[in-house]
């Protein structure tokens, strides 16, 4: 229970047998349990010199005064940034007095002569309005605290974010990434500071490229931890990547842990290409089909689907195998990349990505990245909606 506040009052009166009545009457009244500090003036401008160094809650003021009056008096301490509650003292009892001195800045006003009882009431009035402003005073001063402390822990928690969408960022493959005249080219970008999205591409040995697109459930921080911990399950320092894809998978499948036991799970597709006889060796684990682009045309790659990683511990996955020429394209990606919204005209849908992949042929895989990068923005109407990731490997003799 908060402990009873001591209110302190000043009486301005120019009468010496009026300043002892009106203190003594407000000295007898019980708020509370309220104590209260009462001084006294004989003019205004006397009120005004200790209001300059003192704080009241309540001046009790006469109207004439010499030097300066009490209207006077309301006018010069109502400019103050905290004024105290004044209650004018008058013979005048006419409206237009009345008028006057609420519009002078007095909150109230009481005429000449009154009784004890009337004086204490009134006064009574005017400290209950005062507690509460007092109330309000420190709930906002709390709520002003609290504002800040919550506003630095998440400048705190944004800084935290950012330096780990950096990390994030440091973990995708090299932009420069080549073997035996192959290069991998990528496009990257989260929907919101992390992305549940993580792909990498890394020399094997000499001759054999790994690579990998993981997609976990949402984004935000939550799948962007998942997704980093899928990423190290693949890393070839934690794994031999001399197993094939469809081993890998399973492998993934197997360490595949959901925190939150909230039905998280991943879409994933792994591939090895052996850049100097083109092999390809992909597996899919309930993730988009690649996209081919040859010289002339674009197309999904016809090949088995597995239940995405986390669904089943029995999943059994298999490896689909091709041969790569150097004038075409492997383009891998995340259903963010053709599943944008636009307000009007729908999804982006996958043909028309097959489309962009088509007109483009003529363009190096940067330049097409790029292309196709701006066409999704233009689609989402620069809100981005998911996580876009695209992993391009190309043959330099097609770079443009």
């Amino acid at each position: 229970m908060p402990e009873p506040r001591m209110f302190r009052i000043l009486v301005v009166e120019d009468s010496h047998s009026e300043r002892l009545f009106i203190s003594s009457v407000i000295k007898a009244i019980q708020f509370e349990g309220a104590t209260m500090d009462v001084m006294d003036c004989n003019d205004g401008q006397k009120a005004l010199d200790l209001c300059q160094h003192q704080t009241f809650d309540l001046i009790l003021s006469d109207w004439r005064m010499p030097n300066l009056s009490g209207i006077e008096l309301c006018i010069a301490v109502k400019k103050h940034a905290s004024p105290p509650y004044i209650l004018l003292l008058t013979g005048n009892s006419q409206d237009e007095d009345l008028i006057f001195a609420m519009s002078s800045g007095a909150d109230d006003y009481l005429a000449k002569p009154f009784a004890p009882k009337v004086l204490q009431i009134r006064v009574v009035a005017a400290l209950r309005l005062v507690s509460a402003q007092h109330v309000m005073h420190a709930q906002q001063q709390e709520l002003t605290q609290a504002l800040a402390l919550n506003q630095a822990q998440l400048n705190d928690k944004q800084t935290e974010l950012q330096q780990a969408a950096l990390l994030q960022q440091a973990l995708l493959p090299d932009a420069e990434f080549s073997q035996n005249h192959w290069q991998a080219n990528h496009c990257f970008i989260a929907a919101s500071e992390l992305a549940g999205d993580m792909m990498q591409c890394f020399a094997i040995d000499n001759d054999t490229i790994g690579f990998f697109l993981v997609d976990i459930t949402g984004h935000g921080a939550g799948p962007a931890m998942l997704s980093f911990t899928l990423t190290q399950l693949l890393n070839p320092n934690q794994v031999d990547w001399q197993l094939t894809p469809a081993e890998l998978m399973c492998h993934l499948n197997q360490h595949f842990i959901d925190p939150c036991d909230q039905g998280t799970f991943a879409t994933v597709l792994i591939g090895k290409f052996n850049t100097l006889s083109g092999e390809l060796i992909l597996s899919n684990a309930g993730h988009p089909r690649p996209v081919i682009m040859g010289p002339q045309n674009a197309s999904e790659i016809n090949m088995p689907s597995h239940l995405p990683v986390g669904i089943s511990k029995d999943t059994q996955y298999t490896n689909w195998q091709s041969i790569l020429q150097p004038n075409d394209r492997l383009m891998i990606y995340s259903d963010g990349a053709y599943e944008g919204h636009h307000d009007t005209h729908g999804m982006f849908g996958m043909q028309r990505l097959l489309n962009i992949c088509k007109n483009t042929v003529s363009l190096g895989p940067s330049a097409l990245l790029a292309h196709l990068q701006h066409c999704l923005s233009l689609w989402q109407q620069g809100q981005q909606q998911d996580d876009i990731s695209v992993l391009l490997l190309s043959h330099d003799a097609i770079e443009k």
